[in-house]
């Protein structure tokens, strides 16, 4: 059985290289012998492009009372990209197990290749019996078309004449265009320069905010915590700013604490501040109901302080 087996498919192999190549689009080789097992091997196509996909499928028909090793086809592909493996099918035909597994195999060299046969191991009680498929052929042919020069020099430029009233369109419509760029943006920024935008002094935006704060409904809505939060903030702000100080980081007994070191603060202001920022404290923290003639008065704290800690050469607003 095994010399029979070889002798056929040394055969089939003998008779791939003598086929015609550039006839066939599908081979197919079957190792059928007096026994009750069958191999068949196909490719289709078996003339292909460079990067084309090749059908490769395997196809074993035996007895059920058989046991049949199914090769691992890994080994026949090495000189193909395996792109796709479908699952093994197994399947009944009339008395008859059909094993079948097909890939899908490209490569990108040109040449003339056989997927050689491989080695099938059955047997009743132990595969020691072997049988071997036949080889294929497969021819791969590029793409180009040898006989024609499809790799060309490069053409030099083709140059479209212009006529000279074109161009001499282009040219007065450019340079009245530059020059109206060039005098809007002269125009512009000496307007800028002429309206620079004024940056008021610490005292004057603590005043201004004040006076927006006055002017808001908080009051009005009993709205005494955000009221005092906002009271509180112009008047540290304005200390920072006024004075470098870090007021607004630091807590009420903090900034008491250092403003007792500092010398510009009069003994007056000292208290004044106290006194104000416990109150804020009180409200925003402890939840202080006021009335709103006590919350008005501590806008009118903010504002005195502010007016008596200008500096002299802005004294003007101190009369304010």
């Amino acid at each position: 059985m095994k010399i029979i087996g070889a002798i056929y498919s040394r055969s089939i192999f003998l008779l791939s290289l003598l086929l015609p190549m550039s006839t066939g689009y599908f081979l197919s080789f079957a190792a059928e012998v007096s026994t009750p097992i069958e191999v068949e091997a196909t490719v289709s196509p078996c003339v292909i492009h460079i990067g084309d996909i090749i059908h490769y499928r395997v196809k074993i028909k035996a007895s059920p009372l058989l046991k049949v090793e199914f090769p691992d086809l890994g080994v026949n592909l090495t000189l193909f990209s395996v792109r796709n493996i479908s699952p093994k099918k197994e399947t009944m035909e009339k008395d008859h197990k059909v094993v079948e597994q097909s890939y899908e195999i490209n490569t990108f060299l040109t040449g003339d290749y056989i997927i050689p046969p491989f080695i099938i191991h059955y047997g009743k009680d132990k595969p020691d019996q072997v049988i071997l498929s036949g080889a294929l052929y497969v021819r791969v042919e590029t793409r180009l078309n040898e006989a024609s020069n499809d790799i060309r020099d490069i053409q030099p430029p083709v140059v479209f004449p212009a006529s000279e009233k074109i161009n001499n369109i282009l040219l007065w419509s450019v340079i009245p265009a530059g020059l109206l760029i060039i005098v809007l943006g002269w125009y512009w920024r000496s307007r800028a320069r002429g309206n620079p935008e004024k940056i008021l002094s610490p005292w004057e935006n603590a005043l201004v905010k004040l006076d927006e704060l006055s002017a808001s409904s908080t009051i009005e809505k009993n709205n005494f915590r955000e009221y005092y939060y906002r009271l509180s903030d112009i008047l540290r702000h304005y200390i920072e700013d006024r004075f470098d100080l870090m007021a607004p980081e630091r807590t009420t007994e903090e900034f008491i604490k250092l403003m007792q070191t500092r010398p510009e603060f009069l003994s007056s202001h000292q208290q004044l501040l106290k006194q104000f920022l416990h109150e804020c404290d009180w409200v925003k923290f402890a939840k202080g109901n006021p009335d709103p003639v006590q919350a008005q008065e501590g806008i009118q704290t903010v504002r005195t302080f502010i007016r008596e800690t200008i500096p002299q050469a802005a004294g003007d607003l101190k009369k304010e």
